[in-house]
């Protein structure tokens, strides 16, 4: 009984772990996603600026570039703001997973050491029952 329950409890440590191994993948896929936006931003950023530099620029297009490049730092400093949440978040999901792990190798120990207590339980009953026929086949024969 004991030993169903610990493999039932590894079971489920098994499955929460891989519900973790899972989401941190996802989170490491949109951690590459944002790091590529950012990097896409900062191109932008230097593009536009490059063209505010050494273009022919009216008033109006200088306006409009200048709300442009606003709005590329912005966009930039949000998604430095979303990679720090999801690096956050994924150094706690390593943590998760590493003490999964540790209790999934517990559980596997104490399975390990119930099926052994259990053996050495069964063993000893055998060899009670086998000193019970030797003393009985002794008291026959005497």
């Amino acid at each position: 009984m004991l030993i169903k329950r610990l493999e039932r409890l590894a079971e489920i440590v098994e499955k929460k772990r891989e519900e973790k191994k899972n989401e941190l993948t996802k989170i490491e896929e949109l951690l590459k996603s944002v790091e590529n936006d950012i990097e896409q931003t900062k191109n932008e950023y230097e593009k536009s600026y490059q063209r505010l530099l050494y273009g022919p620029v009216t008033g109006s297009d200088f306006y409009a570039i200048k709300d442009y490049l606003s709005y590329l730092r912005e966009r930039e400093n949000l998604l430095l703001q979303k990679k720090h949440e999801l690096t956050t978040k994924a150094a706690k999901l390593k943590d998760e997973l590493v003490s999964l792990h540790k209790e999934c190798k517990k559980l596997e120990i104490l399975i390990e050491k119930a099926i052994s207590n259990k053996r050495k339980h069964e063993l000893r009953l055998i060899q009670k029952r086998i000193d019970e026929i030797a003393l009985r086949s002794k008291v026959s024969s005497d």
